[in-house]
């Protein structure tokens, strides 16, 4: 398994789906968190750690990623530890 970081901005009111979309897409998150970036709280940052199974895990995530059209300023990287 390789571990991945992945970030990136959503509406607040999306988080629930989103939430739910993470979880089923990577059932052992290892790290979460989320913060508002902005006055209003409309929108998060939602940082969370992963493990996929995929040999390019990177490319992998960040087209499911990219299938969820609310996201924005979405980041994906494999962490070496």
């Amino acid at each position: 398994l390789r571990k991945v970081k992945i970030s990136f901005i959503c509406k607040y009111d999306d988080y629930d789906e989103i939430y739910k979309k993470l979880v089923d897409m990577f059932p052992e998150i290892m790290d979460y968190n989320h913060k508002t970036v902005d006055e209003d709280g409309d929108h998060l940052k939602i940082n969370a750690k992963v493990f996929s199974a995929d040999k390019s895990p990177v490319v992998q995530i960040y087209r499911k990623l990219e299938e969820m059209k609310n996201l924005q300023s979405v980041s994906v990287k494999e962490i070496f530890d």
